[in-house]
């Protein structure tokens, strides 16, 4: 996975939705994040980089047998120059289906299940914001956000990639003093992964395909 806030929402988030009994009765996930380079004294520097290092772990983790699935998680904004299907053309939904193929045809191994944000992981804390109480973030950055989504259809997977219109970019418009690790996780703690699936089918698809028995 792609950094350090992703690997909160497969701990925080996406584990306890798997497995919500207090007694292990389901997946147990262990989340791994990309690691880019050590330092001199060995110490790992772990997330985003170009693909080569996610190409490195991918193929590590596909010889070992032990694991049930293997999923990967990253964004589509600002998805690597250098990562499976990236020449693809077309744009949005059409597009980002391409880059699971690609992905598919370049890790052919049944468990591999590859997950591309569609645009990014903000999209599902937008998805979030929205689903909760106004009072998280306050009634002002629900408000604004009622206007992104409005602007999209209510379609949050479609807030698109650019550079001053990604996800991220307009929730941070929305709610300067948003922090990705805190608000973030909060957001999608409260809410709940059930709504937000319903909101994002992208997000929701890749829950239920590392979850298919």
């Amino acid at each position: 996975m792609e950094g350090q806030t992703e690997e909160r929402f497969v701990e925080q988030i996406l584990q306890p939705h798997l497995n919500p009994s207090s007694e292990f009765d389901g997946f147990w996930l262990q989340p791994i994040v990309v690691m880019t380079s050590r330092t001199p004294l060995g110490a790992k520097n772990r997330g985003g980089g170009g693909w080569s290092h996610y190409d490195r772990d991918l193929r590590r983790l596909l010889v070992q047998k032990h694991w049930y699935r293997i999923g990967l998680l990253l964004d589509y904004y600002a998805y690597p120059a250098d990562a499976p299907g990236v020449r693809t053309a077309g744009a949005g939904r059409t597009r980002h289906q391409q880059l699971l193929e690609a992905l598919a045809q370049k890790y052919p191994d049944p468990r591999f299940v590859p997950g591309v944000a569609l645009h990014e992981f903000e999209t599902w804390v937008i998805a979030a914001l929205l689903a909760v109480r106004p009072s998280l973030g306050g009634p002002e950055v629900h408000e604004r956000l009622q206007v992104v989504a409005g602007e999209h259809a209510g379609d949050l997977e479609l807030i698109d990639d650019g550079p001053a219109t990604a996800p991220s970019k307009r929730l941070k418009d929305a709610w300067p003093g948003y922090l990705k690790t805190v608000d973030g996780i909060d957001a999608l703690r409260e809410s709940g992964l059930e709504k937000i699936s319903d909101d994002c089918p992208v997000l929701g698809n890749w829950i239920r395909r590392l979850a298919e028995g």
